[in-house]
C-alpha cells in the first residue's frame, strides 16, 4: 500500500431530514467516457457505490482484493472505508450510482453486496434500469421521490445480489427462478409455500432452504414483497385500498394495510396522497 497514493473524496451533499429517517438515501448518479489513467490513485468515497461497464475492458483494484479483470456488463462496487481504484485498459463508458445511510450498512453486513467480491461479472441491466429511473426524480424532495429512490436502490441491489449466485450452481438456480416465475404469476391468489415447493418438485423444507439460499429472504417475505410491490402499482392506477387487497388474495383489509406498512415505509392510504 505504500506506493501508492490515497486520497479521501468529500461528499457531494447532506441528506434531507427525510431521507436520514427513512435510512437510505442517493447521493448522486452519473455517467460517462474514461481513458486509461497513468496514474493509480487509491480513493476512499466514504460512501456506497456501484460503477456499471456499457463497454470496454480494465481493472478493479482495491486495498482488499487486489487486482480484479473487469469488462462491459460488469458492476464495480466501491464501499466507504475502503480505498479502491479503477482503470480501463484503453477507454470505457461508465454509469455510476452513489447512495449512503444506516440501511446500506445494514445490507452490506447481511451480505446483499461484499467488499470481498467488488465485481459482479453478470451482464444484467440493473444498475442501468435504477440509473434511467433515478435521472427522472434525482432533483426532487417530495416524499413520495425520496421513498422512490430508496426502493430503486433496494432492487438495485437485490437484482445484483441474486446476479452473485447465479453462477454457483446452475441446476438450483433455473429451479429457483422458476420458483419466482411461478410466484409472480400467482400474486392475485393466496398461494401456499408447499404449492411453489411442488410446483419445483422440491419438499417444503428443502424449498426453503434452497430459496433463502439463494434470494436472502424467506418465500414468505419474498412473496408479500412481490405482492406489495404489486399493490403500489394498482393504487397508483386509482384502485381503492379494499380493491388492491382483493386483487391480491388478501381477505383481511388490515392485515394487508400492515404488511404495507411494514414492507414499503408507509401506509397505504398515505401513499396514495402521495402520488
Amino acid at each position: 500500500m505504500e506506493k501508492y497514493n490515497v486520497v479521501k473524496s468529500e461528499k457531494f451533499r447532506a441528506p434531507l431530514n427525510a431521507e436520514k429517517k427513512i435510512g437510505l438515501w442517493v447521493d448522486r448518479i452519473g455517467s460517462g467516457s474514461n481513458r486509461k489513467s497513468r496514474e493509480m490513485e487509491l480513493r476512499i468515497l466514504g460512501l456506497y457505490a456501484a460503477v456499471y461497464i456499457e463497454r470496454g475492458e480494465g481493472f478493479f483494484f482495491s486495498a482488499k482484493t487486489g487486482h480484479v479483470k473487469a469488462r462491459g456488463g460488469d458492476t464495480m462496487f466501491l464501499f466507504p472505508d475502503i480505498p479502491a481504484f479503477y482503470n480501463p485498459d484503453e477507454t470505457w463508458n461508465t454509469k455510476w450510482i452513489v447512495w449512503d445511510g444506516p440501511d446500506a450498512a445494514n445490507l452490506e453486513k447481511m451480505g446483499f453486496f461484499k467488499s470481498s467480491n467488488p465485481v459482479i461479472k453478470s451482464n444484467i441491466n440493473a444498475v442501468p434500469s435504477a440509473y434511467e429511473r433515478l435521472s427522472e426524480i434525482i432533483d426532487n424532495e417530495d416524499m413520495a421521490s425520496i421513498f422512490e429512490r430508496k426502493n430503486i436502490i433496494l432492487n438495485m441491489l437485490f437484482e445484483l445480489y441474486r446476479a452473485s449466485k447465479r453462477d454457483e450452481n446452475p441446476a438450483r438456480n433455473s429451479l429457483m427462478e422458476k420458483a419466482i416465475s411461478y410466484m409472480n404469476n400467482s400474486l392475485e391468489k393466496d398461494a401456499s409455500i408447499n404449492e411453489f415447493a411442488a410446483h419445483c418438485g422440491l419438499s417444503e423444507t428443502h424449498f426453503r432452504r434452497l430459496f433463502k439460499n439463494y434470494t436472502g429472504r424467506s418465500p414468505k417475505d419474498f412473496m408479500n414483497s412481490l405482492k406489495i410491490s404489486k399493490a403500489k402499482a394498482y393504487l397508483s392506477q386509482g384502485r381503492s385500498i379494499k380493491q388492491t387487497a382483493e386483487l391480491l388474495g388478501f381477505e383481511d383489509i388490515f392485515y394487508f394495510m400492515r404488511l404495507f406498512k411494514k414492507i414499503s415505509g408507509t401506509a397505504p392510504g398515505k401513499f396514495q396522497q402521495m402520488k
